[in-house]
């Protein structure tokens, strides 16, 4: 398995560094028509129409709920997300995206589709059947596995 590791390593890095990569974003955002930042697409593409509390929000984007709180005024003064309070606790706040908000969000989705399935035209069904499978197993792993100590 050593023989593996430094290479599957070297791998998750370069995508990782790919996928956080400002122009890659910015490529991106050139292909979509997109005038946000890369943080506020990250919040957006993590919202639904469903309500949510930010807590959630950040949670699925992976990122702190100060920022996201940030990126979130952002998205509401250009009309893309709104807030309100629960229902159920007047101390939380809910959020979801407006219909213009869900339009630009499917329409970021469809152009990294579009660019996916691109990158993989070359590809036989059973090679992106696998490579999902190991991707999904490799995820779960990797967030289940504590991380070794000193």
């Amino acid at each position: 398995m050593a023989d593996h590791l430094e290479t599957i390593g070297a791998a998750i890095n370069q995508l990782q560094r790919l996928l956080s990569s400002r122009r890659v974003f910015s490529r991106l955002a050139t292909s979509a028509g997109l005038t946000l930042s890369q943080q506020s697409t990250q919040v957006l593409l993590a919202m639904s129409a469903t309500p949510r509390p930010i807590a959630d929000i950040a949670a699925a984007a992976n990122m702190d709920v100060g920022a996201v709180s940030r990126q979130l005024r952002l998205l509401e003064n250009e009309g893309l997300t709104r807030r309100a309070a629960s229902p159920s606790h007047g101390r939380i706040v809910l959020v979801r995206c407006t219909a213009k908000g869900q339009r630009l969000g499917e329409h970021v989705r469809d152009v990294r589709r579009r660019h996916l399935v691109a990158a993989l035209a070359g590809w036989t069904t059973e090679e992106r059947s696998q490579l999902g499978a190991l991707l999904t197993r490799l995820v779960a792993d990797l967030q289940t596995t504590p991380m070794p100590t000193d």
